[in-house]
C-alpha cells in the first residue's frame, strides 16, 4: 500500500498470554487486513513477539475488568474504513479470507454479523454450533462496545441508526475446549465475578441475566442456573434478546430440566427452542430422551432420529443414539 492511501480494513483485538493460539489467528487474516491493532493487557509469554512478527501495532493497557473499555481502546487507534474484531482463539475460514474485502466494498450496510462457528470438544453431542455476532463494522466514532463482559457493538450501531445485515462469512472459534483463561484462571469464575458486579447496577438486564445463568450452568450450580435463566426470560418483555439468544436460553433450560428429571418442563422448553430454531440438535435430543422417560416411545424415536441424522452430530455420539433409536423400534 502506497503512502497516503486510505486503509480499508483494520483488525482489532485484545490479548493476554495467547502464545498458543495467536499465530494461527493472525496467519488467517494478516493478508486480508491493512493494519493490526492489538491491545495487550499484560502478556508475560511470547504473545507480543508473535504480534510483532505480523507488524501489529501493540497498545499496552492496564486491565480494568471491563472488556468494552479494552476493545474500545483498540477502536480509537484503528484507521481503516472498516473494523474486523477477532479473539485470539479464532481464525477466519478460507472462504471468509477470500471474500471479506470484497464484501465490505459492495455492501450498503453499516455492519455485518458473521457466523461464529464454535468447535465443541469431545463429549459434547454437537460437533460445532453456529451463531451470529456483529464483528465487522464501519469505523465510526459513534460505534463503541457496551458491557463490562459479553460486550456488544450492536446496541450502539442500532442506537445511531446503523443498518446491520447478516453475512455468510465464517469465523471458527476453538476456545470452548478450555475451561481456563489466561494465567490458568477459571473462565466461569472470572465471568461470574464481573457479571455479578455489573448486575448490581442493572439487575433487570435480560442479556446479562442470561449470561449469568449460563455461567451458573457451567459451574454445576444448576438450581441457580434455572432460576436465573427463567428470570432472564421473564425480564425480556421488550424482546431485547435476539431470537438466536432466546433459542439458546430455552435450550439450556431444557437441558437443565432434563438433568434434574423434570421431563415435562424439559419438553416444554425444548419445544420453545425448536419454535425458533427447528433444527437445534440439542433440543431434538432433549425432547427425545425426555419423552423416553415419559414412556412415549414412538414419539421419542422421531426426535432421536432427527438428532441422529443432524449434520452437526459428533461422530462419537452416533453409537449411543443408534442404541436409543433401536430401543424405540427404529433402524
Amino acid at each position: 500500500m502506497s503512502a497516503g492511501q486510505e486503509l480499508l480494513l483494520s483488525l482489532c483485538m485484545i490479548v493476554k498470554n495467547e502464545e498458543a493460539v495467536l499465530d494461527a489467528c493472525l496467519k488467517s487474516v494478516h493478508e486480508v487486513v491493512d493494519e493490526i491493532v492489538i491491545v495487550d493487557t499484560g502478556s508475560t509469554d511470547s504473545t507480543r513477539e508473535i504480534a510483532r512478527s505480523y507488524r501489529a501495532e501493540i497498545i499496552d493497557y492496564e486491565w480494568k475488568s471491563d472488556f468494552s473499555q479494552a476493545r474500545n481502546t483498540s477502536l480509537e487507534i484503528a484507521k481503516g474504513k472498516w473494523i474486523l474484531v477477532l479473539d485470539a482463539d479464532e481464525v477466519l475460514t478460507d472462504p471468509a479470507q477470500k471474500n471479506l474485502r470484497d464484501t465490505t466494498l459492495h455492501t450498503g450496510a453499516d455492519a455485518l454479523s458473521l457466523v461464529i462457528r464454535n468447535q465443541n470438544p469431545e463429549g459434547e453431542l454437537q460437533a460445532y454450533s453456529d451463531f451470529y455476532l456483529t464483528r465487522l463494522f464501519r469505523n465510526d466514532d459513534n460505534y463503541r462496545f457496551e458491557g463490562m463482559i459479553h460486550e456488544q457493538i450492536r446496541p450502539s450501531i442500532e442506537k445511531n441508526g446503523g443498518i446491520i445485515e447478516k453475512s455468510d462469512l465464517v469465523i471458527e472459534h476453538h476456545g470452548y475446549g478450555k475451561k481456563t483463561v489466561q494465567g490458568g484462571v477459571s473462565r466461569a469464575k472470572r465471568n461470574l465475578q464481573i457479571l455479578e458486579q455489573t448486575l448490581k447496577k442493572t439487575p433487570d438486564d435480560s442479556y446479562l441475566l442470561y449470561q449469568l445463568g449460563v455461567t451458573y450452568k457451567q459451574m454445576g450450580r444448576d438450581t441457580e442456573a434455572i432460576e436465573t435463566l427463567k428470570k432472564a426470560e421473564l425480564r425480556d418483555t421488550d424482546r431485547i434478546l435476539l431470537p438466536e439468544t432466546r433459542a439458546l436460553l430455552f435450550m439450556k433450560l431444557a437441558q437443565l430440566y432434563l438433568a434434574s428429571d423434570h421431563y415435562t418442563n424439559a419438553v416444554d422448553y425444548a419445544r420453545k427452542c425448536l419454535s425458533l430454531e427447528p433444527q437445534n440438535i440439542v433440543a431434538l435430543y432433549v425432547i427425545g430422551v425426555a419423552l423416553l422417560y415419559q414412556h412415549k416411545i414412538k414419539e421419542a424415536g422421531v426426535y432421536l432420529l432427527k438428532a441422529r441424522n443432524h449434520p452437526q452430530l459428533h461422530e462419537a455420539e452416533k453409537e449411543q443414539l443408534d442404541q436409543l433409536i433401536s430401543f424405540c423400534g427404529g433402524r
